[in-house]
């Protein structure tokens, strides 16, 4: 849980003079949800954005790999424009 749902819920039982439930008023705040319904998704969604972040991250540094290796090639070949 975090600060603000224990600071709500623990203002909440000291203001009533009944004993109300703490888990409850947690539950109610929205405490114990899963990391998915908290950020209204589904894992299939999750996993998939996932993937695909890490693919175009391994584009990129492929893209950048392979431009070195022409550019540490053309700078060993002394700077020279034939192949």
């Amino acid at each position: 849980m975090d600060r603000a749902t224990v600071n709500l819920c623990v203002d909440k039982q000291l203001q009533l003079s009944s004993h109300p439930d703490a888990i409850d008023c947690a539950r109610k705040a929205g405490a114990y949800r899963t990391m998915f319904e908290h950020e209204h998704t589904t894992p299939g969604v999750w996993w998939s954005e996932a993937l695909g972040i890490a693919f175009a991250v391994d584009l990129v540094v492929t893209a950048l790999l392979v431009g070195a290796f022409f550019v540490g090639r053309w700078v060993v070949r002394g700077f020279r424009a034939d192949t």
